[in-house]
């Protein structure tokens, strides 16, 4: 499928200029003469759209595109990047044989940006206030519509489009999500606990909901941190393993947009450390070290590279396990800007080659960051130079002059992070494959762990250990297809295989639920069975007697 994008209308400039008193404010407006305004939230999005099936909300275009599989399918999504709020209609076309997926501005005239108010329009607002779309070859017109749904109505009216889109399912309804407290807090974003409901509200699913807080950061900051946010998600939705947090869905029915994940009850690795400390037997940091490196194995084989790999950004799940979170910075490996570009992390988790003005990331570097984790984890979370400048840091790194393993951290592993690890150049690093199996060989012959409920780790609050580990290597492979379809809210459909898979563990268990039924339920048809013939033959007897008093 091709994408051909149309040039983006904006409205007429007298209507930039002007502020309205009704939701959208103007911030470029700086003359004593404008008329009174006020900041722009994020609930400024007509009310009407959040009930229909057609709005993505603030969906990126691309994303939208993939849902429309048909001529005259269409879509409506949001556009914070400019000074007003703008809509995009996105539909298909058929050029020349080919399925075209085309983007259309909806932008509003005038000083009534939301839902009209009742009555005839205002003389002071006019009465061109409304909204209007793109000229574009396909959907032709010069009215302007009171609601964006009217907009809608009139080109399915003249059949110039067909049916709506089909939402994807990772995208969640604002309404559809309970905000409880807050757990976690960053420079832009915080993370609340709360829980969410995805096609029944009946049942609320527990989650972390991860949303930008109101700070004074200014419009260009909020939309770099929205475009990594929508990277984030976008990183996320392919991914789908033990080791990795999981990825629910995004609720993006307004300009603040939230991320729905896993919660992970046990909180970040980091903060386990510095809490237990000692008490965390050497046996168990292996074992962190070898959930980190089979999820980041994962990481790797999906072409995706994280870029800030450290012990705050694992988290802790409800069973114990160790789970990789935090994508925000991560690229995909055929992204230009992961080869050179800027880029802002914590210099103390940097390889050599990342460090200058022109970076260069790779999975390798991960693996440099890898080994900073594992002496986060055998100094129980210790901060590596923490006297030091960024500058002199920096020169520690490249002349490899890095911090010492404490004395007792396994020699084995001192040895792995210093020879396959940390080196120059990053060509002669081991891959994420090399360092799971060596740390798989480790847990299976020199250390291998303590039983799950006799760990630290068991006595955190809200997390319940398995009985046993399944620490094979390849676990996303082996930890049955079957539960990865159980909800798939990563590409809205399931595979053939998947679905094949889903299909034989139904008739799997119906199988033997009827087995298992027809045994248990064995004892209770033979005492039906001699109920029905004891009221058959007290019925008898009594039609006999019957018989014999008439006779009389």
């Amino acid at each position: 499928m091709s994408f051909l994008t149309t040039k983006w209308k904006r409205g007429s400039r007298e209507a930039q200029k002007k502020s309205s008193d009704a939701g959208y404010s103007n911030e470029s407006v700086e003359s004593e003469h404008a008329l009174p305004h006020r900041n722009r939230t994020f609930n400024e999005v007509p009310t009407e759209l959040f009930t229909k099936l057609y709005y993505f909300g603030f969906a990126d275009t691309s994303e939208v595109a993939l849902s429309i599989r048909e001529k005259g399918q269409y879509a409506v999504s949001g556009d914070d990047s400019k000074e007003k709020i703008e809509f995009i209609l996105s539909f298909g076309q058929v050029v020349e044989g080919t399925l075209q997926v085309f983007h259309v501005s909806i932008y509003h005239v005038g000083e009534e940006p939301t839902a009209p108010r009742a009555g005839p329009p205002s003389k002071m607002f006019g009465r061109k206030s409304g909204w209007k779309v793109e000229k574009n070859s396909y959907l032709e017109t010069d009215k302007t519509f009171q609601a964006i749904n009217d907009v809608i109505e009139h080109f399915v009216m003249y059949r110039k489009l067909g049916l709506p889109a089909n939402r994807p399912d990772f995208l969640i309804r604002d309404r559809d999500i309970r905000i409880k407290k807050q757990i976690g807090e960053g420079h832009f974003c915080v993370v609340s606990k709360g829980s969410y409901t995805h096609g029944t509200r009946d049942t609320y699913t527990e989650c972390a909901i991860k949303e930008f807080k109101e700070t004074d950061v200014s419009k260009s900051e909020r939309q770099k941190e929205i475009i990594e946010m929508r990277r984030e998600a976008s990183t996320m939705r392919i991914m789908k393993h033990p080791n990795i947090i999981m990825f629910y869905g995004v609720a993006a029915d307004t300009p603040n947009i939230k991320l729905i994940m896993e919660l992970c009850t046990g909180g970040a690795l980091l903060n386990f450390l510095q809490t237990y400390k000692d008490n965390i037997d050497n046996r168990e940091k292996v074992q962190f070290g070898f959930e980190v490196s089979r999820g980041m194995r994962y990481v790797e084989s999906v072409g995706v590279i994280h870029r800030d790999l450290a012990a705050r950004n694992c988290l802790i799940g409800r069973n114990g396990m160790i789970k990789i979170a935090d994508f925000g910075l991560s690229r995909k490996q055929t992204d230009p800007e992961v080869i050179k570009g800027r880029f802002r992390a914590p210099i103390r988790l940097m390889a050599p080659e990342t460090i200058g003005k022109h970076p260069k990331f790779s999975n390798r570097s991960d693996v440099w960051a890898f080994g900073m984790l594992l002496w986060e984890i055998f100094t129980n979370g210790d901060v590596a130079w923490p006297d030091d400048p960024p500058k002199a840091i920096a020169h520690f790194i490249k002349a490899l002059e890095m911090p010492v393993f404490p004395p007792t951290a396994p020699p084995e592993v001192v040895e792995f992070v210093s020879l396959k690890c940390w080196i120059k150049p990053s060509t002669e690093r081991a891959d994420f494959d090399v360092t799971c199996r060596f740390f798989h060989g480790l847990i299976r012959d020199v250390y291998r762990p303590p039983p799950p409920v006799s760990r630290c780790v068991a006595k955190l609050p809200h997390v319940f250990v398995k009985d046993r580990d399944d620490n094979s290597i390849d676990i996303q492979h082996g930890q049955k297809k079957i539960n990865s379809v159980k909800k798939n809210v990563i590409s809205g459909s399931e595979t053939r295989t998947a679905r094949t898979a889903r299909n034989q563990s139904l008739v799997v268990s119906r199988a033997k639920s009827v087995a298992e039924g027809s045994r248990s339920t064995a004892p209770s048809r033979v005492a039906a069975r001699r109920r029905t013939l004891r009221k058959k033959s007290a019925s008898d007897d009594r039609k006999t007697r019957n018989a014999k008093s008439n006779k009389d």
